[in-house]
């Protein structure tokens, strides 16, 4: 098992302490083999609050994307994951901030989804349109540039979608950029370098998936589910 804490310096901050315990309430109900897991809740006497996780001790993909990762070891972490995200759709719960540090790695190397802090629930439809939620080089075009647009499953596939890329390529699709560059590229549905320009061995099915996924339009890319079901396709040659 593992503790994680809320720092003292975020307890000072108005509501951390309330999306503190709502990320726990969040795993308590996502069980699934690829996401981990809340083991217990609670203070300190200190009045500190901190939350009892399933221990995860093989580093996290942050770690293993330099240099490329082997083709289909990328496919298989990226369809746990996929597994993974579609369970948490399933349960009306959008991640939000997949990036590569927020996928671990068991010991046998499984992947699980960590870190559901800024997670949106489906059902409660959070006012999100004026707030800049995730990670640059991880966000969809809808989370950089709302306007109104709903924030949905859609925008963790492409999250998912700039891993796989990161993991085949050794770097995210749009690496480097600031966010008004990549604000009007995303906006342009300006799509991104090849990827088999980076790694021209990839089959061509592989990186039809992941610029699918990289679609500007989140009608255009796969579900989760949808995602998983191609990538265990393409891991088993067929």
């Amino acid at each position: 098992m593992a503790i994680k804490m809320l720092r003292k310096s975020w307890r000072r901050q108005p509501g951390a302490e309330e999306l503190f315990f709502r990320e726990a309430e969040i795993l308590v109900r996502l069980r699934h083999p690829n996401i981990v897991s809340v083991q217990g809740i609670g203070r300190t006497s200190g009045g500190g609050c901190f939350l009892v996780i399933d221990l995860v001790d093989g580093g996290d993909l942050s770690q293993r994307t330099q240099p490329q990762v082997p083709i289909a070891q990328a496919i298989e972490w990226a369809a746990q994951a996929a597994e993974g995200l579609a369970f948490a759709h399933r349960e009306g719960v959008v991640h939000r901030d997949l990036k590569p540090s927020n996928l671990l790695l068991d010991s046998r190397g499984g992947v699980l989804i960590a870190d559901f802090g800024l997670a949106l629930e489906l059902s409660a439809r959070e006012s999100v349109a004026d707030s800049l939620v995730g990670t640059l080089a991880y966000m969809a075009p809808e989370q950089l540039f709302s306007e109104g647009r709903q924030i949905g499953p859609a925008a963790d596939v492409f999250g998912l979608g700039a891993i796989l890329h990161e993991l085949l390529a050794g770097r995210p699709p749009d690496e480097g950029r600031n966010l008004v560059d990549l604000v009007e590229r995303r906006l342009a549905s300006s799509p991104p370098m090849r990827l088999r320009s980076l790694r021209p061995n990839l089959p061509d099915a592989v990186e039809k998936v992941v610029a699918r996924c990289l679609a500007a339009e989140p009608a255009e890319r796969f579900s989760a589910d949808e995602l998983s079901q191609t990538l265990r396709r393409l891991g088993s040659g067929q």
